[in-house]
């Protein structure tokens, strides 16, 4: 604990009388004067000190002079005050106002953006339908188109084989026409 000479009415007083002095209350300028004590005594005395001070530091009451003209002060100011308080809630009620409108503006282009999606997405639905018939009928022609290659390629085949034919019964015709033109050189 602290020094037992040490009590607190003397840090009051000596922390008063640096005060009057205009010096600076600290708990070394307090520790200095008395020259000995504890940190935390001093400071506690201290404390004790200023707030004794600001007790005694209350303002005196007004003389109804002084509140006469605070009360006009007062007056002009609460006045002053609700002139902006109303200015401001037109300034609100405008600003409210053109929102609105803005909002009204954008929940319109909202829907109309909306029907023209649906619409592209209607045209897009019917777009598909004719792409899809569209492919069906070219897996159709695709498959007319090999079918028609390979008749195409069987008709080839069976002309080779009747020109073939044609040429061997053409080479046999002449051959039975100079067998026949023989024999009739003969008889």
């Amino acid at each position: 604990m602290g020094n037992i000479g040490l009590n607190h009415e003397r840090i009051i007083e000596i922390a008063a009388d640096l005060d009057r002095q205009g010096r600076e209350v600290t708990i070394q300028a307090v520790r200095h004067v008395l020259g000995t004590g504890s940190f935390t005594t001093i400071s506690a005395g201290i404390k004790r000190w200023r707030a004794e001070k600001d007790k005694t530091l209350s303002a005196p009451p007004a003389s109804e002079t002084v509140e006469a003209l605070f009360a006009n002060v007062w007056n002009v100011a609460w006045t002053e005050a609700q002139k902006t308080i109303e200015t401001e809630r037109e300034a609100l009620k405008t600003e409210r106002e053109k929102w609105g409108r803005e909002q009204a503006a954008m929940l319109f282009e909202i829907g109309r953006a909306e029907g023209e999606f649906q619409k592209s997405k209607q045209a897009n639905a019917v777009l598909e339908q004719e792409r899809e018939q569209y492919r069906s009928k070219a897996l159709r022609l695709d498959e007319s188109d090999r079918k028609a290659k390979e008749t195409i390629a069987k008709l080839q085949a069976q002309n080779e084989s009747l020109e073939e034919r044609r040429k061997e019964a053409s080479d046999r015709a002449e051959r039975l026409e100079r067998e026949l033109a023989s024999i009739a050189k003969t008889r």
